[in-house]
């Protein structure tokens, strides 16, 4: 679906009525396969049910930052595992975008002026996600 500025897989409730789309038609939609309901307000084509980790959170949440133990783990300095993905976002966005089965995310809300810090862009299996260096900028 061509949205606002990019051709993606996942899109809002909004641009589908946007596009003309009644809530009828969208149930209708849903109840056919055509698309399925990611969370509220959040749909994706069906053929896109196999979207990546990664992708789904570039999409979701493309002012979060990866922080803490996924963090971590994507710098190679934990060899475990996180159960979901820590994401740090402004302490004013709504708890509501984060009512998503999959994937898990673990939000953590800071200041607009804390997000500002040791922030860069990395490689996540062919994504590019905004990510805390924190330590690792040493390193690098």
């Amino acid at each position: 679906m061509k949205t606002k500025y990019r051709y993606t897989p996942l899109f809002e409730s909004g641009e589908l009525r946007h596009a003309g789309f009644r809530p009828e038609n969208i149930a209708a939609l849903v109840e056919e396969g055509v698309i399925e309901r990611v969370k509220h307000g959040y749909y994706r084509l069906s053929y896109a049910a196999d979207l990546e980790e990664e992708q789904l959170i570039a999409l979701l949440y493309p002012d979060g930052v990866i922080c803490r133990y996924s963090a971590l783990f994507h710098f190679g300095y934990s060899d475990w595992t996180p159960s979901a993905w820590d994401i740090a976002v402004d302490r004013n966005t709504s708890k509501a975008r984060f009512n998503i089965e999959y994937p898990p995310i673990s939000p953590f809300y800071m200041t607009k002026e804390h997000l500002a810090y040791g922030v860069m862009q990395d490689d996540f299996n062919g994504i590019m996600l905004n990510v805390l260096i924190g330590i690792d900028s040493y390193a690098r």
